[in-house]
């Protein structure tokens, strides 16, 4: 039997973290019954803790906590006389008036003719942090009146105007820092690339026992609000950071392989990439045992 602070990390961990709309959704109707085996002041106690921890989220979150106030919504429609709508209330209310008086005070400095534009551009919003910032999508739906030649032309896609042509380059010319863990390095990007496509060369012998390669993005550039690169690509390895990080494909290489490529089927826009080694071949044993005595 799942106890409330189990519930609780499920829930935070697919319905307020998931990675796409479809695992979310599932987990909220998941999360519902699960609470049902609660009595009432156990599905209060939730109910409080979901409030609490949530509400902290839901700003960088933006549009990917729709499934997470739905299913707070689901409880309130569900458990409403067991549960403390006060407190519910109250927190809810407080979050709504500091985000209307941001976006007030943001909007009268904007509109105020007398405000010079070093103080303005100061007003600008940090979305490093806004996770559904970081799942914009590169591609864009044709729209009806375009003329493509297919039957179906609501699954071709094209690239933006905005990107220039593709063309081959290597990583160490476009890198503004890197840093290392134990099996990933991280690449901090001097600009956004639109990435199609990756090719790896490998030189060291022992590179040869890897079997496979992991490749991850992020689209959003870093910042600590220091100007030291080298501070700032660290911000690549902090646990915080990880849930920005998105997979765009995986590499496999044959045993003693110097070389492999893996062509996306959607382009990325990266400003940050990080290369994981996953899995390894075993070594093999060159010294045999020998089975002569003297």
């Amino acid at each position: 039997c799942m106890t409330i602070d189990d519930v609780n990390a499920f829930i935070c961990q697919f319905v307020l973290s998931g990675r796409s709309d479809t695992l979310r959704a599932i987990a909220s109707e998941i999360g519902i019954k699960l609470a049902l085996q609660f009595n009432p002041s156990d599905r209060n106690r939730l109910f409080k803790s979901l409030v609490d921890n949530g509400m902290r989220r839901i700003g960088s979150l933006g549009q990917n906590s729709e499934n997470y106030t739905s299913l707070l919504k689901l409880f309130i429609e569900g458990f409403g006389l067991d549960l403390d709508l006060h407190h519910a209330a109250s927190t809810f209310s407080q979050a709504f008036t500091e985000q209307m008086a941001a976006l007030n005070y943001f909007y009268e400095k904007k509109c105020d003719p007398n405000s010079d534009e070093s103080d303005i551009s100061k007003l600008d919003f940090d979305l490093s942090d806004c996770e559904h910032c970081h799942k914009e999508q590169l591609w864009t739906r044709l729209t009806k009146q375009d003329q493509v030649p297919s039957d179906d032309a609501s699954d071709i896609q094209f690239l933006s105007e905005q990107m220039r042509p593709y063309q081959r380059g290597r990583l160490e010319t476009s890198t503004a820092s890197t840093c290392f863990s134990e099996f990933s390095s991280y690449y901090q990007l001097k600009f956004r690339v639109a990435l199609s496509q990756v090719h790896i060369n490998v030189s060291d012998p022992r590179g040869r026992l890897v079997k496979t390669i992991a490749v991850y993005f992020t689209p959003r550039q870093v910042s600590n609000g220091s100007s030291s690169d080298e501070e700032n690509v660290n911000i690549l390895k902090r646990d915080s950071y990880s849930r920005f990080w998105q997979k765009c494909g995986t590499i496999n290489l044959s045993r003693g392989a110097t070389e492999a490529s893996l062509k996306l089927k959607h382009p990325v826009v990266a400003a940050n990439l990080k290369i994981t080694f996953e899995e390894f071949y075993e070594r093999n044993n060159s010294v045999r045992a020998n089975s002569d005595g003297p």
